[in-house]
C-alpha cells in the first residue's frame, strides 16, 4: 500500500486531471449516448496507472489496494466522469485476477492495464438475486470448447466493452468464460438507465467459446464472483462519497 504522502498525491493527481480533462459539458455531451465515454479519455486514464491500480505489477498494473482505487474513483466521480473504471477495472478486472487460467488472465489483465481491453462482467440474471450462483445460463462442452446458452441482465460496462467474463454452469459446476464482443451467436441490447449510461442484455444462443477461454472452473469461479462484487461495492460506494461531496 502507499504511504499518506503518496495517497496525497494521487489525489492530487485525479483533482488536476479532472480539472484539465473533463468537465459536466463534456458529461452532457455524451449523455445517452451509445458509446457512453471516450476511448481517448479512457486511455489516459490507462497511462496514468489507474486502469492497472488493483492490477498485480507482473501483469502491467500498480498492484495496489483498495484504498488506493477508491481515491481514483471518488475523485473522478466528483466530475461524473463517464468512463466505466468501476465496472471495468474493478468489478471485471477483479473477477479475472482470481481466475485460474494464467495464460487467458495474463492476457487480459495486461490488456486492461494498457487501457487496449475493456472488459464487463456478465454474472446476473434475475432482478432480485445477488446470489453469484443463481445461474441458468449453460456451457456445454464439445470438441475444442464450450456452447453458451442463456441471458444475462444488468451488464455494467457493457455499451463499449470489448468482451465480457461469462458466468455459466457446466457438468462440473460454476465456470467463468471469456466472450469475445461480435461473437457469433451472443446478441447484445442496451437499457438506457436514469444517469444516461446503459446496462447491457446479453442473449446467448449456441455462442461458441474456444476451451482457452475458459476463465476460471468450479473451484474458483464462485470466490472469483463473490470477491469481485464486494471490490466493486466498496469502490461504488467511493464513487458515491465523491459525487456527494461535490453535490
Amino acid at each position: 500500500p502507499m504511504s499518506s504522502d503518496h495517497r496525497s498525491m494521487l489525489r492530487d493527481s485525479v483533482a488536476d486531471f479532472v480539472a484539465r480533462g473533463t468537465d459536466i459539458a463534456r458529461v452532457r455531451r455524451l449523455r445517452g449516448a451509445p458509446v457512453e465515454y471516450e476511448r481517448s479519455v479512457w486511455r489516459k486514464m490507462a497511462e496514468l496507472g489507474w486502469l492497472g491500480v488493483l492490477v498485480p505489477e507482473e501483469h502491467g498494473g500498480l498492484g495496489l489496494g483498495l484504498a488506493e482505487a477508491a481515491i481514483i474513483a471518488e475523485g473522478l466521480a466528483r466530475a461524473l466522469v463517464p468512463e466505466p473504471l468501476t465496472a471495468a477495472a474493478v468489478l471485471a478486472g477483479s473477477a479475472i485476477a482470481e481466475g485460474d487460467n494464467p495464460q487467458l488472465k495474463g492476457e487480459l489483465l495486461s490488456g486492461l492495464a494498457a487501457g487496449a481491453l475493456l472488459p464487463a462482467l456478465a454474472w446476473q440474471e434475475d432482478a432480485g438475486t445477488l446470489d453469484v450462483a443463481a445461474v441458468a445460463t449453460r456451457a456445454a462442452p464439445f470438441e475444442g470448447g464450450f456452447r453458451l446458452n442463456g441471458e444475462k441482465r444488468f451488464i455494467a460496462g457493457a455499451a463499449g466493452a470489448d468482451g465480457y467474463v461469462v458466468s455459466a454452469g457446466t457438468p462440473q459446476g460454476l465456470a467463468l468464460f471469456w466472450l469475445a464482443r461480435g461473437t457469433a451467436g451472443a446478441e447484445l441490447d442496451l437499457e438506457p438507465l436514469a444517469d444516461g449510461r446503459h446496462f447491457g442484455t446479453l442473449r446467448l444462443r449456441d455462442a461458441v467459446v474456444p476451451v482457452q477461454n475458459r476463465l476460471a472452473g468450479a473451484a474458483t469461479a464462485r470466490a472469483a464472483l463473490e470477491k469481485a462484487l464486494d471490490h466493486a461495492a466498496v469502490i461504488a460506494g467511493a464513487e458515491l462519497c465523491g459525487v456527494m461531496g461535490r453535490a
